[in-house]
């Protein structure tokens, strides 16, 4: 060992005592990550698969940016982890013997601020995906959207804010700035997840309810039961991923525990895989309660899939010939529109007091 790096390590050795084992919870930290990073290129590629199975349909255009999207943020799961790596090398390979916990305490280095950075535009994505689906499914109303944007826009700001603050050499990250922008940043961001997910599934609920009337007054078959519950509860699940990761980093962070560090690497992969799991999960029959999956080329629609035969499964028709007038095909963020979402003439049904 050269001086330099035996002064380094007595140094060291004077302040660690003083420090929580910072190398051992990193260690602890990145293996969770790298699972959730295995699951995650597990449920890209079968949220491709479902996509990509799509495109020749009345949902081309969505298909397209939705594979942009989940390209994007599964790149940029892939770049934290790539980073997360290049921080254990220089922890526990290039630094010198008994420094790790000294090295994963510097939350102003390049290393730890640039995972700051795609773990702010990893989220800010996901969210965006969320709130465009309460867009699409509220028959692309601004107004509908208008506060989750703003939440989403104070949250980032205070995310931006927060990052700029602990990027300056010495701060630390129970910093006033930092902990004041860091609890906006949190809680504004379970609230939107949240809010927008119940209103989705509030909404999923409430078309499947109109659209089982509709057709039950109007051929006598069918029945007033809410044939898209699975769905709705698969939303809900697949949501409560984030949302719970969230709340535990919050009641961490509140709670004055360094561990928050370590579990913003997790809920990183979580952001991504969160919207993709929901694309599977409806694209393949995989939703709440059902036994067999979809196959490849059914028409399926965020409401499940078009085809299913379980009891209780999404809305199949009779053989009997029945005039419908076609006016309008939603251009949803989940597989192909089927009959009750986009078969209906405009002047038939009205969703919300409005006609769609």
């Amino acid at each position: 060992m050269s001086s330099a790096s035996a002064s380094a390590a007595s140094g060291a050795a004077a302040v660690i005592p003083h420090l929580p084992p910072l190398d051992k919870m990193f260690l602890i930290g990145i293996w969770v990550e790298t699972v959730l990073y295995g699951i995650n290129i597990l449920v890209y590629g079968s949220a491709i698969y479902v996509l990509v199975g799509r495109i020749g349909g009345t949902t081309k255009s969505s298909s397209h940016l939705l594979i942009s999207v989940s390209t994007l943020a599964f790149m940029l799961s892939t770049a934290y982890i790539a980073v997360t790596l290049r921080q254990l090398l220089e922890a526990f390979v290039y630094s010198p013997p008994g420094t790790a916990t000294l090295y994963f305490a510097n939350e102003s280095s390049r290393l730890a601020q640039s995972k700051l950075g795609l773990y702010t535009v990893n989220v800010f994505l996901q969210d965006l995906i969320l709130i465009w689906r309460l867009w699409t499914l509220f028959g692309r109303r601004f107004y509908v959207v208008i506060l989750p944007l703003i939440l989403e826009l104070v949250r980032l700001a205070a995310s931006i804010t927060a990052m700029v603050r602990g990027g300056q050499p010495g701060v630390p990250i129970f910093d006033p700035l930092i902990h004041k922008m860091g609890i906006v940043d949190w809680t504004f961001d379970l609230a939107l997840n949240i809010g927008v997910t119940l209103a989705i599934a509030a909404r999923l609920w409430y078309m499947g309810r109109t659209v089982s009337d509709y057709v039950s007054s109007g051929t006598g078959i069918g029945s007033r039961g809410n044939k898209y519950n699975k769905v709705i509860f698969t939303i809900i699940e697949s949501g409560g991923l984030f949302a719970t990761a969230t709340l535990v980093t919050v009641s961490l962070y509140l709670s004055g525990n360094i561990a928050t560090v370590v579990a913003i690497d997790s809920i990183t992969q979580l952001a991504t895989i969160t919207p993709l799991l929901i694309i599977v999960r409806v694209g393949l029959g995989l939703t709440h309660g059902s036994t067999f999956g979809g196959r490849r080329g059914e028409s399926t629609t965020a409401l499940g899939t078009a085809q299913s035969t379980i009891p209780g499964g999404p809305m199949t028709f009779a053989p009997r010939q029945v005039q419908i007038s076609v006016s309008k095909v939603h251009d949803s963020d989940t597989m192909v529109d089927e009959y009750p979402l986009s078969s209906m003439h405009s002047g038939d049904l009205k969703y919300g007091g409005a006609a769609v």
